[in-house]
């Protein structure tokens, strides 16, 4: 399997990483009581916590835009050594937009967020 489908693996464990941020990290971790309905768990949840869980979704949201993108540039036969770049690019770029998220740096997460948009949304147009 080559880098961009290696990538869009990543890219679908990123929102589960995230969520397990959510639920274990801190003195209140999640437990087999909030398994039974760990939405409304996370919807309790408040600080980086909550912000953790707010990366989650949007992971989840970048995920079949970023799958399309790949496969599109697959189909079109891009230039393969171009779109392992990009693909490198966006899953780093989606790291840190976490790391950004959870931590509080509103600003800065958006810029990056719009980055690996940008780069993620050219994938459809390299041939």
């Amino acid at each position: 399997m080559n880098l961009p489908f290696i990538s869009i693996l990543i890219m679908g464990i990123l929102p589960i990483v995230c969520a397990g941020i959510a639920k274990f990290g801190g003195n209140n971790d999640f437990k087999t009581k909030e398994n039974r309905n760990p939405r409304e768990f996370l919807a309790k949840l408040s600080g980086w916590r909550q912000r953790a869980n707010a990366a989650q979704a949007n992971s989840f949201e970048a995920l079949p835009l970023y799958t399309a993108a790949v496969l599109v540039a697959a189909y079109n036969h891009a230039n393969q050594a171009c779109i392992s770049s990009i693909c490198a690019t966006v899953v780093i770029l989606r790291i840190i937009y976490i790391y950004l998220y959870i931590t509080d740096k509103p600003t800065l997460r958006s810029i990056v967020w719009g980055v690996a948009f940008i780069m993620t949304a050219s994938m459809f147009f390299i041939h």
